[in-house]
């Protein structure tokens, strides 16, 4: 025998979610965005001290137990855990280059890059 709730209750309570839930990513964002930035400040003025060569950018692709490192906005940042960059590979781009103009006629405005570590600045 199975347990059928109440037609009215369980209509009622899926309106209560979807009134709700609505709300979640942006409360979400709110609440974890100011943390993202305050932790990447910390870390940023330390890791921007270190400077990488364009040409050693390059070896970091992932590859032969190397990190996935890119540069966006002369700041080198490490993508090698990264969900979005699987197999050193973010739709077609590929870790190991300086991808500023790419990143910014895709993402222009979204604050994508709190989310990753900063390593250093590109020379």
């Amino acid at each position: 025998m199975t347990y059928e709730p109440c037609p009215f209750r369980r209509r009622s309570f899926q309106q209560y979610i979807q009134r709700v839930s609505y709300k979640l990513p942006t409360l979400f964002n709110e609440a974890f965005s100011n943390q993202v930035q305050e932790c990447n400040t910390s870390r940023s003025t330390k890791a921007t001290q270190v400077v990488i060569p364009r040409q050693e950018l390059s070896k970091y692709n992932g590859k032969n137990g190397f990190s996935a490192y890119v540069a966006i906005n002369g700041i080198v940042y490490d993508v090698t855990n990264n969900p979005s960059w699987i197999n050193a590979s973010h739709f077609g781009l590929l870790a190991g280059k300086d991808l500023t103009q790419e990143y910014n006629s895709c993402h222009t405005g979204q604050s994508l890059l709190g989310r990753l570590s900063i390593v250093g600045k590109i020379e």
